[in-house]
């Protein structure tokens, strides 16, 4: 009768024992799933596309290198070309950043372009589209400027508090407003001074000349800020 009870005494603690153990077991595995979720569906941060973005000055030679002809696109089919403003914005594949600090035309040399071709013609400027936690930024780099990988990292920026109250922005020409909030939100975490012609540079829904009658115009909590085309914002 004794080793009936101890026997049974000793399944109902065996039973108990095991019944934790398994709960341990199922709740440890919850977490490490989670765990495990969570890390893999974390926002991650990546370049989007880089541009090298061609402002035509040198118009006689732009014309002679690229002559009208009827019927005949005027720059290469895989380059956007926008006629009004005289830009051409080319996507750079497959870029690499060799270096921690790399200067904007060393950069450029690394690329399949003819750099000193453009430069006969146009200022270049490079823009690079980056993610960070799903949100998407730009920086712009004229030529003689520096390309810091941290760059492409959050940071508080002259813009950021310049414009942290920001309620809306808009491009002015003619008296008809074209609003670019959300466009210019993205130049948040740019390090360098930008002005208004930068902005539209790179801007593909804006397409008309580059002149005096075009002014930016932000709209802060306490101000309105307005720019002029070459005026640093």
């Amino acid at each position: 009768m004794l080793k009936l009870v101890t026997g049974f005494v000793t399944g109902i603690l065996l039973k108990e024992h095991v019944g934790k153990f398994g709960k341990c077991l199922f709740i440890n595995g919850v977490k490490i799933y989670h765990q495990f979720h969570k890390h893999s569906n974390k926002p991650k941060d990546k370049l989007l596309n880089v541009y090298l973005v061609s402002k035509i000055t040198d118009y006689d030679t732009f014309d002679e290198e690229f002559p009208v002809i009827d019927n005949v696109q005027r720059v290469q089919p895989q380059w956007k070309y926008f006629d009004n403003k005289n830009v051409i914005k080319i996507k750079i594949h497959n870029p690499v950043f060799i270096d921690e600090v790399m200067n904007c035309n060393d950069f450029l040399n690394t690329t399949d372009l003819d750099i000193p071709f453009f430069k006969t013609f146009s200022e270049l400027f490079v823009y690079v589209h980056y993610t960070v936690d799903d949100k998407e930024y730009i920086n712009v780099y004229p030529e003689q400027s520096s390309i810091n990988t941290f760059d492409f990292k959050i940071k508080e920026t002259e813009l950021s508090k310049k414009y942290s109250s920001m309620i809306c922005a808009t491009i002015n020409q003619n008296d008809k407003p074209i609003y670019i909030t959300k466009y210019f939100k993205m130049f948040m975490n740019n390090k360098l001074p930008i002005t208004t012609e930068m902005l539209l540079l790179n801007y593909d829904n804006f397409d008309a000349p580059l002149n005096n009658n075009i002014n930016l115009q932000i709209v802060n909590t306490n101000i309105i800020n307005t720019n002029s085309l070459k005026e640093f914002i």
